[in-house]
């Protein structure tokens, strides 16, 4: 007689329920609220109902993660994508795709972006600072106004076409800053309805739109052809799209494809740095240490002299102002993805199409993570000082598979800016029109940044 033994089955624990949240009634109570907005709707959330958090929209059912674990898994999961919201503007470029395509674009376009090409964009860099240091046209111990979001967005608009393009697009700039404010608007009141706030659609607003989009379409075609024309173009970025030829087929890029990946440098590539020098210029102006150490390192650094790439490792205070101002106003302060079948998150489940949202805005200023939050605080980025924090305690970036592929290009671009103008100026907050986050696509100032400039020498 054999004896067969028998090991009991461990039970598989069940995944957790869904996560807490608010009830239909909270949430149209809160729309209702005075104080209702996308950012306090998304710290609201936290403070009540923890780092993990389940609502339904009429659009379907959204999970919002705030925790950095539970950040690090939604960024490098495959089967999470972004929402389609950008290709409204970007079509399939680099920032909007995903998958196979969004592999292949990747793969063409990074070689522009490793540290070796970055480094050759150094001299440019200072030129475009140049110019419009000789536009504000000031003396030593002048002053004058400046809104000082609008003239980051000429200067980073002036860098990135120059660099990636070839191209000087003075004449178009004021054109398509505007154009390109009013798409990012009108995609931020799109994607706020997934957080609790109501959109107004009109013909007029649609109409805007639409012209916005022919305005930077118009201008992109037309480098595009230029270029096709041109018998011997430059080695940029542009040339590296019109040469590349997919691995299956041996196709070319159309058209399309090119504009798309255009548009997305163009947007990418200037609006998130703008905003967040921007942001630094008001947070220094408020915080006059601050900008002492700031200065005092340019004129330790510097002198007289304009920055250049191998003064980088000296100006360590101009990219800890940086990435102070990307925590408390990260450029895009809100990622959008969509699960494309069922999946599980930190145990909870996660239905196919559910909608999964985390904010580098709410993370940042996680108290668990970062004391005393709301105050501007650069020495939190001391190299090698400070507690450890964890991957995505500070994404402003983004992560995983679609890490910003300008991430370098940004932070060089800041520190020689931030550098070049400590050195030859001081600002100085002005009260009216007052400095207020704008919850769009990207994290705008409503009313720019008026600011005094005085020469200091």
């Amino acid at each position: 007689m054999s004896v067969t033994s028998t090991i009991p089955q461990i039970p598989t624990p069940p995944l957790n329920p869904t996560p807490p949240g608010p009830t239909r009634q909270w949430l149209a109570d809160f729309a209702r609220s005075p104080h209702a907005n996308p950012f306090e709707f998304l710290l609201t959330l936290a403070r009540e109902f923890g780092d993990t958090v389940h609502y339904t929209t009429p659009y379907g059912s959204v999970y919002f993660f705030n925790h950095p674990e539970e950040i690090r898994q939604v960024l490098h999961r495959t089967n999470i994508v972004r929402a389609p919201l950008v290709s409204l503007t970007l079509g399939q470029g680099l920032l909007a795709s995903d998958g196979d395509y969004w592999r292949k674009q990747r793969r063409i376009m990074q070689p522009d972006f490793h540290e070796g090409c970055l480094i050759g964009f150094g001299p440019l860099i200072v030129e475009a600072v140049q110019r419009m240091v000789d536009g504000w046209n000031l003396n030593v111990g002048e002053s004058r106004p400046l809104d000082m979001a609008h003239e980051m967005k000429i200067l980073t608009l002036d860098i990135v076409v120059r660099a990636m393009f070839s191209s000087d697009f003075s004449a178009y700039a004021e054109d398509i800053c505007d154009a390109i404010a009013v798409m990012i608007e009108d995609l931020g009141h799109i994607s706020a309805t997934l957080l609790n706030t109501p959109m107004t659609i009109s013909p007029q607003r649609n109409a805007r739109f639409k012209q916005s989009l022919a305005t930077v379409d118009d201008v992109v075609y037309e480098l595009i052809n230029q270029r096709r024309a041109d018998p011997n173009p430059p080695r940029d970025l542009l040339t590296t799209l019109l040469n590349s030829r997919d691995a299956e087929t041996g196709e070319p890029l159309t058209d399309k494809q090119l504009r798309d990946e255009v548009v997305t440098i163009l947007i990418a590539g200037h609006e998130t740095t703008a905003i967040s020098l921007a942001w630094a210029w008001h947070l220094l102006a408020q915080s006059p240490e601050s900008l002492q150490l700031l200065n005092a390192e340019a004129d330790e650094v510097l002198g007289s002299r304009w920055p250049s790439i191998a003064d980088l490792p000296r100006l360590t205070y101009a990219e800890m102002v940086f990435n102070e101002a990307m925590r408390l106003y990260p450029p895009v302060w809100v990622m959008v993805r969509r699960a494309l079948e069922a999946d599980e998150i930190a145990g909870y489940p996660i239905p196919a199409g559910a909608f999964i949202i985390v904010s580098p805005y709410t993370t940042h200023r996680h108290p668990d993570l970062w004391p005393d939050s709301e105050r501007f605080d650069p020495s939190r980025f001391a190299p090698n000082d400070g507690p450890k924090r964890p991957l995505y305690a500070h994404f402003p970036f983004a992560g995983g598979r679609h890490l910003c592929l300008g991430q370098r290009f940004a932070i060089i671009e800041a520190q020689l800016i931030l550098g070049a103008l400590a050195a030859r100026f001081d600002f100085r907050p002005i009260a009216e029109p007052p400095v207020v986050a704008q919850p769009v696509l990207t994290l705008r100032q409503q009313f720019g940044v008026p600011m005094e400039v005085h020469r200091r020498r």
